[in-house]
């Protein structure tokens, strides 16, 4: 008895298997040519302040190149449901991938960063960050 269960576990574990091969990707997916870029967000002054603040976004695509041909923009608010007022801004491009802009930060501790990036015939990109403001 014990091994005809085996067997049949083991049997429909092979169907299942079978089936899962040739299934689609869910359609919450990315596509598989969707852009994809690395963000390295740094601040002046360094770690950011209670204040007005530089904020330094280096843009790269998958391949490690810089995007020069962006429009950035920035969505910033408090984290933990505090709610001192939403900080957006388009960041000026300085060149060679590097996109940037100046913030006011109203209060010390953790801020969530939404960054936007809209390039020609590219789907936008969205990618949250966070950054931890001093007082």
């Amino acid at each position: 008895m014990k091994a005809k269960f085996s067997l049949y576990v083991m049997m429909l574990a092979l169907v299942l298997s079978a089936c899962m091969n040739g299934a689609a990707a869910p359609a919450s997916a990315p596509a598989a040519d969707a852009p994809g870029y690395q963000i390295e967000l740094t601040t002046n002054p360094n770690p950011s302040a209670v204040g007005d603040s530089e904020i330094i976004m280096d843009v790269k695509d998958n391949k490690g190149m810089p995007v020069t041909d962006a429009i950035v923009r920035l969505n910033a608010g408090m984290s933990g449901g505090m709610n001192h007022g939403d900080i957006n801004g388009r960041a000026d491009n300085k060149g060679g991938g590097k996109y940037g802009t100046r913030l006011k930060f109203s209060m010390a501790g953790e801020w969530n960063f939404n960054v936007t990036i809209e390039r020609p015939n590219q789907p936008k990109f969205n990618k949250d960050l966070k950054v931890m403001v001093k007082s």
